[in-house]
């Protein structure tokens, strides 16, 4: 089978053309890039004849659409298909059998020439097969040139030989190449988005080119261990690389978030961080090679394969750390250094929630109190698990601390329950101890129920004043009144605590309420004040379950943390009227308390059966005369239940109830506060007290100010001061505190806490030996 020249090849086309159509499209092969450039510029001079290029169907740089190049080619008229075998080879040699096949046996109308390359061997095996063939085939000169290599490019930088942008491109080049434009190299280079595996089965050599990672790694070896090219996308890795061939690395660190400690900014960068910026990827790359002083930032970061996980991570990592390994705790303190920079993520804090569930017993303390859900998931654990004194004080100061400060002890005096009688006020210190602990908890004690039953016959409370009496004994008529619906004594040390950080002093006292506990035969306070009463109702309303709290869907006392919510915004707004002279005094002051454990109990007692139901979830019923009822006292007529049961009939409440005569029921606080003088000192004399035998301590307490009737609160009891000198020295004589300790006095006057804490120790008296001088 004879090769032909190019002007035979010139005749043959032209006798083609000349004649009737045969039929079949007249196919001519070459090897020569030379041979075939020069054929289609002697072919392009009859403008009769319609070029089809291949590489024209190449849309915004994608793959060519060959079948539609191929389609076009048989239209009618006299048509030249270039770049058929080239677009097929880009894809594979099955692809370009493909088309050959159909080449050589296609029919059409009028006259199509396709220009192929490097197709001889296939086409003389077909011409073999079929000599009919043969006078639709010509081959065209018998020089063989190697087809070129080409190297799919990321960054046109590293670019080896003639380069194109696009396959398109690339296409028009190979229909158009010559034996001098790869005379010098046989490379040519496609820039573009695609990957090398596109091209796996393409004709030519296709390979990949250094990416600029790979480049990155050479000239910077520090990117050489420890990364991997799927740590950045080639976008990302190219533009690292052309900051650093202009600067280092640490000052490229420097300029772009301007801290000395990376952890410094790790909000803000997360925050600010957006699909077109490379500002985290390039924070998450300098933790991994700078580190930053947080240990658990730089193991959060050695967790994860990119920066799109480095938020999620902050809050898992530590999941890997057993809470009894040597640095969890330094961990748990460096997470929540992190989360307290960063914004909160409630999608993330939920998910940290559900997974935390693993860990069983030690999963509260993994949580902090960062987010409401990580606090509610504490509540729970509380609920589900057994946990010793200490480890609960623990807790809850790092990850409750508002639960901490209203489990802190109250302690309860003459004073504050405005009777003489020291035993009650012990009673009721214990009382509400073991009341807020099982409020906690969420379980109740044999022994505190044997207790409610005892106090349910004796009913303390009927020696406390009312609230029109106490408030007469404050001489609060003129003052500013905030009135909390089912306020509680429970709370008061909430409160004190809280009062105590915002700088400001209370005054408290308790009153009973009126029975049966409920808001409508307690508004004898309604008329008392001078000005007007602000009134705060949410607190009853979450006891109530106006929220999603309900005891029957939500067992753990999760409404908890709402309810102490409640109170610190009333108290943030009387500091705010205070310090802007809005207002003088503030008492605070309720008509009722109420019972989450008689909520807990879930006891209705057969026996306790009236003719009325019951009202208020049971915790009374309205009746004629007294009942005769153990634990049920008569007053207004109603029976009032002063245990944890309740009468048959009653719904039962969804999370607290009132109406009974407990004493978290029936007790209220009223509080007076004031602002803290800023000019008020306090100072012990003798801080440091040498005690021998049975000598009893004294302390000696001095203020820039004459005291009234100053006491000392020391491990919950109070110490009355004995006034000596100008009013200005109080001497007290605290004859059960003798262990050498150190000791932390809580200081009160006028029965007024002052919100100042000071310390004293107690050492041991130093023998001394006589020397005879």
């Amino acid at each position: 089978m004879r090769s032909l020249d190019v002007m035979q090849c010139i005749n043959d086309v032209a006798s083609y053309c000349n004649n009737v159509s045969t039929g079949f499209p007249l196919i001519i092969d070459t090897e020569d890039y030379d041979s075939f450039h020069d054929l289609i510029f002697r072919l392009r001079i009859d403008v009769a004849k319609k070029f089809i290029y291949v590489s024209d169907f190449c849309k915004e740089g994608a793959i060519p659409n060959i079948e539609q190049a191929y389609s076009s080619a048989f239209a009618d008229g006299v048509h030249v298909l270039v770049g058929l075998s080239q677009a097929c080879m880009l894809q594979s040699q099955s692809t370009l059998q493909e088309y050959l096949d159909r080449a050589v046996n296609e029919t059409c109308r009028e006259h199509t020439i396709i220009l192929l390359m490097h197709c001889r061997e296939y086409l003389q095996k077909k011409c073999r097969q079929d000599v009919r063939l043969e006078r639709r085939i010509r081959f065209l000169g018998n020089k063989n040139q190697p087809l070129p290599q080409i190297i799919i490019e990321r960054n046109p930088r590293y670019a080896r030989g003639k380069t194109y942008n696009s396959i398109g491109e690339l296409l028009s080049a190979l229909e158009q190449m010559t034996n001098e434009s790869i005379k010098d190299s046989l490379m040519i280079s496609l820039v573009t988005k695609y990957s090398p595996t596109l091209f796996n089965k393409a004709v030519y050599s296709v390979s990949q080119g250094p990416e600029s990672f790979d480049v990155l790694c050479q000239r910077f070896p520090v990117f050489s261990s420890g990364f991997a090219k799927e740590n950045g996308t080639e976008e990302q890795w190219q533009w690292l690389l052309e900051r650093l061939e202009k600067e280092s690395f640490e000052k490229i660190i420097a300029e772009e978030f301007k801290v000395f400690d990376l952890e410094m900014c790790v909000g803000d960068v997360l925050e600010n961080n957006d699909s077109n910026s490379n500002l985290l990827w390039l924070y998450w790359l300098a933790i991994r090679i700078q580190g930053s002083n947080n240990s658990y930032l730089n193991k959060a970061v050695k967790d994860i394969k990119n920066q799109l996980e480095l938020e999620k991570t902050i809050y898992f990592s530590i999941l890997s750390v057993d809470v009894n390994e040597k640095n969890f705790q330094q961990y748990y303190r460096e997470r929540k250094k992190l989360l307290d920079k960063l914004k909160d993520n409630k999608r993330i804090a939920v998910q940290f929630c559900n997974e935390i569930g693993q860990k069983g017993r030690k999963a509260i303390f993994y949580l902090t109190d960062h987010t409401s859900d990580e606090q509610i998931c504490a509540m729970k654990c509380l609920s589900y698990y057994d946990y010793t004194q200490k480890e609960i004080s623990e807790i809850l100061q790092r990850t409750l601390p508002q639960v901490y400060l209203y489990m802190d002890t109250f302690a309860f005096n003459e004073s504050i329950i405005q009777v003489d009688d020291e035993s009650l006020a012990d009673e009721l210190t214990d009382y509400f101890i073991e009341y807020k602990k099982q409020k906690v908890s969420n379980k109740i004690q044999t022994e505190f129920l044997v207790k409610v039953d005892k106090i349910a016959e004796e009913r303390p409370y009927n020696r406390l004043l009312g609230r029109i009496a106490t408030f007469k004994n404050l001489q609060c008529r003129d003052d500013s009144p905030y009135f909390i619906d089912a306020l509680g004594v429970e709370y008061l040390s909430y409160i004190k605590n809280r009062c105590k950080e915002y700088g400001l002093i209370t005054e408290i006292r308790i009153a009973h309420s009126e029975l049966p506990s409920i808001t409508s035969l307690n508004k004898d306070y309604i008329d008392y004040f001078s000005d007007v009463c602000k009134n705060t109702k949410e607190l009853d309303e979450i006891k109530h379950g106006v929220n999603y709290y309900d005891y029957e869907k939500i067992k753990q006392p999760i409404h908890l943390l709402n309810e102490l919510a409640v109170i610190d915004n009333v108290l943030k707004d009387i500091r705010m009227k205070l310090s802007q002279g809005i207002i003088k005094r503030a008492i605070i002051f309720s008509d009722h308390g109420a019972s989450r454990l008689a909520v807990i109990n879930e006891s209705e007692n057969g026996m306790i059966e009236l003719e009325e139901k019951g009202k208020h979830s049971g915790r009374c019923c309205p009746v004629d005369e007294e009942p005769q009822i153990p634990y049920v006292t008569y007053e207004n007529g109603y029976a009032v239940l002063a245990n944890y049961e309740r009468f048959k009939g009653g719904h039962k409440a969804e999370v607290e109830v009132h109406g009974g005569a407990t004493l978290e029921e029936v007790l209220v606080p009223i509080i007076a506060i004031t602002t803290k003088s800023d000019r008020l000192t306090y100072a012990f004399e003798n801080d440091s007290i040498e005690r021998k035998g049975s000598e009893p301590t004294k302390l000696v307490l001095f203020c820039n100010k004459e005291m009234t009737n100053p006491q000392l609160r020391v491990k919950n009891k109070f110490y009355s001061g004995k006034l000596i000198m100008d009013n200005k020295h109080a001497e007290f004589i605290l004859d059960d505190i003798k262990r050498k300790s150190i000791y932390l006095a809580e200081i009160y006057d006028d029965n007024k806490a002052t919100g100042i804490e000071l310390q004293f120790k107690i050492v041991k008296k130093t023998h001394e030996v006589d020397l005879g001088f």
